[in-house]
């Protein structure tokens, strides 16, 4: 179980059968649980300490009212963007390029890049000239970097010299992302803000390692049960 929290070099990932995988995807599941509910206990231990500290109101609240206006926002949308566009875009983002292609490492940073100046996966607006500005955009720039990957012996060696730093980079900038969560950042509080972000920064982790090992659709499974999850506690509270 430890491999699904220390990555190995890439070269010692091989492809597995379906029971493989399914036993893979339990041990996943089990560290990643074991992981979140630790971090969790941890943030419930500081969280008040450290809000008392800073005079400023507990950062778990603020977490909590920001899903909760989530929820009011999107309504019955609520769950399909949580357990299924969530997980869908966040593994293809982050972990979808762990094989190396150039067609993959193009894809994922060209949906980044989309996200990154505003575009929405969810809702379109044809009317709207900065919605084909963006679209265009992101067309160019798959094609630039799929011709620039292409070109170029980047990604072998990345992959061949520093693939266990990639990945790392990789699993802690998808828990860093969801710094997004919190309402109104402020940047000097940054540390604490990343305290706060260790259960995705696990989870990173192990959706990582599962990813390498099974594949990516079984990553997005299993984010997806955590995400289902965490939907069914929050609307149980």
């Amino acid at each position: 179980m430890i491999s699904l929290i220390f990555c190995s070099e890439f070269d010692k990932y091989k492809k597995i059968s379906f029971a493989e995988s399914i036993k893979v995807l339990i041990s996943a599941f089990a560290v990643a649980f074991f992981l979140t509910l630790i971090c969790g206990l941890f943030l419930t231990i500081i969280d008040k300490p450290i809000s008392g500290l800073l005079k400023v109101d507990s950062f778990l609240n603020v977490l909590k009212n920001q899903n909760n206006k989530l929820y009011n926002t999107y309504g019955t949308k609520t769950f399909f963007l949580i357990a299924i566009y969530g997980p869908i875009i966040e593994e293809i983002i982050f972990r979808y390029h762990l094989n190396f292609k150039n067609i993959s490492f193009a894809i994922s940073y060209s949906l980044f890049f989309y996200l990154l100046i505003g575009g929405s996966t969810v809702n379109f607006n044809a009317t709207n000239i900065d919605f084909y500005l963006k679209i265009i955009s992101t067309i160019f720039l798959f094609f630039l970097l799929k011709y620039l990957f292409a070109k170029s012996n980047i990604l072998e060696k990345l992959k061949s010299k520093y693939f266990k730093s990639y990945f790392y980079f990789i699993s802690i900038a998808f828990g860093l992302i969801h710094i997004s969560n919190f309402e109104n950042i402020k940047y000097y509080m940054l540390p604490i803000y990343i305290l706060y972000v260790l259960p995705q920064i696990s989870m990173g982790l192990v959706l990582g390692n599962l990813r390498m090992k099974t594949g990516l659709i079984w990553a997005i499974f299993l984010h997806f049960i955590f995400n289902l999850i965490s939907f069914i506690a929050k609307t149980l509270m």
